[in-house]
């Protein structure tokens, strides 16, 4: 049976990923078999690029959609192109699929005054529930951040602590994380037309009472060569490898290698795409997002520690790719990371904030050929096989719903 599924596509209509989830949705779904796949434009970080700053034009845009393997709702997507779809997002009420596919679970993006669903920040999936629709949806966009109101004002004040949290971005981060907080527990209403799958049990456990994930493992994979640039000749430098945001911990990462910088760690290397105020110094170089991923190896590979002082993770995939060249990781504490990499002897896990502790971590820590760490390596090195059981564990479920349309 071919299942017709809505997908809505948050930041996928562009030439490259912009993060990891983004990254590992579309590998599932250009393999998928048994589902179709229509995509549903949202109000994304590409759409404020294109219709409030002006940073990337219409036609690149349209020209990326036209270029994709996948069919999109064309009067959502001329709405999306034409700028219009932030104003009336009644246009997703006349969609009709019975299934939705919502890789996030993350809210629209938009300037706060101009946020048009209160209840949730994510009106696709809003109003498909309130139809019947049965909505699927992975957890990888979330990372491991804990949902609750005394955690969240927590991490704001650190973030703004250890600097590029200005008091709008501060309003913003904290509004944006409360609606995705009433978005899950808005999900509650509806769990049993609702399948999550999640990455780990760490992710699963932050979820609102009541609600229940799957643990699907492996949830993407990496390169099939990364291998081959694994080497324990390292250079007098450290890398941050992440997308460069304050939740990523750049600001950390600095703060840890100022602690550090000696004789054998003279520079830190930063890569990923900067979407924080953080920039270059003499000791601080900030390469940018590096489209070809060979040469992203090359540069982790003779690094001589990562620091990756993440606060939200469902999964490091950074941190696998960083293990698979060889190269040790200092991190900060989250029950996802830690189910997967605390038993790696390339790896040393700091509390949250510990920013003294992760650079000890960091000083302490060495090539090393262990056991546990190529095993893990090993089990993601095959695309195919990882969107297959995706595939399988969706159509399964989908197959064992009574209809209730």
């Amino acid at each position: 049976m071919l299942y017709e599924i809505a997908v809505r596509a948050r930041n996928m209509i562009w030439r490259y990923p912009l993060g990891g989830a983004e990254n590992v949705t579309l590998n599932w779904l250009s393999r998928f078999r048994r589902i179709k796949v229509h995509m549903i434009p949202v109000v994304d970080d590409i759409y404020v690029r294109m219709c409030f700053n002006g940073k990337v034009s219409r036609e690149e845009v349209e020209e990326i959609a036209k270029g994709q393997p996948f069919s999109y709702d064309q009067d959502i997507l001329s709405m999306y192109l034409d700028c219009k779809l932030h104003l009336d997002p009644g246009g997703y009420r006349k969609l009709d699929y019975n299934y939705v596919f919502d890789p996030v679970l993350f809210p629209d993006t938009l300037p706060l005054r101009k946020q048009f669903s209160k209840e949730t920040g994510n009106p696709l999936v809003s109003y498909a529930l309130k139809k019947g629709s049965i909505l699927i949806s992975s957890l990888i966009g979330i990372g491991d951040i804990n949902l609750t109101n005394t955690y969240l004002l927590k991490n704001a004040f650190y973030m703004s602590l250890y600097g590029g949290l200005s008091d709008n971005l501060l309003l913003k981060f904290l509004y944006l994380r409360t609606i995705e907080r009433h978005l899950f527990l808005n999900l509650r209403k509806y769990k049993d037309r609702v399948l999550l799958l999640s990455t780990s049990e760490g992710v699963k456990d932050k979820l609102p009472k009541g609600m229940e994930a799957k643990v699907v493992f492996p949830h993407f994979a990496l390169d099939e060569d990364v291998r081959k640039y694994k080497t324990s000749d390292k250079c007098d430098y450290a890398v941050f490898f992440a997308r460069v945001t304050t939740l990523k911990g750049i600001y950390e990462a600095i703060r840890a290698f100022k602690l550090i910088k000696g004789e054998n760690i003279k520079s830190l290397l930063v890569i990923g795409e900067n979407f924080s105020s953080a920039r270059s110094e003499e000791d601080v170089q900030f390469l940018g997002r590096i489209k070809d991923r060979q040469e992203v190896y090359k540069i982790i590979s003779h690094a001589r520690v990562s620091i990756y002082p993440s606060h939200s993770d469902a999964f490091g995939i950074s941190v696998l790719e960083t293990l698979g060249v060889g190269t040790p990781v200092s991190m900060y504490y989250n029950p996802a990371n830690y189910e997967y990499f605390s038993k790696s002897k390339m790896v040393k896990i700091a509390r949250e904030y510990d920013v003294k502790g992760l650079a000890r971590n960091a000083l302490e820590l060495n090539y090393n050929d262990d056991e546990y760490t190529d095993s893990l390596i090993s089990s993601h090195l095959n695309w195919e096989t990882v969107a297959q059981k995706i595939e399988g564990i969706i159509t399964k479920w989908l197959e064992g719903k009574s209809q209730t349309w």
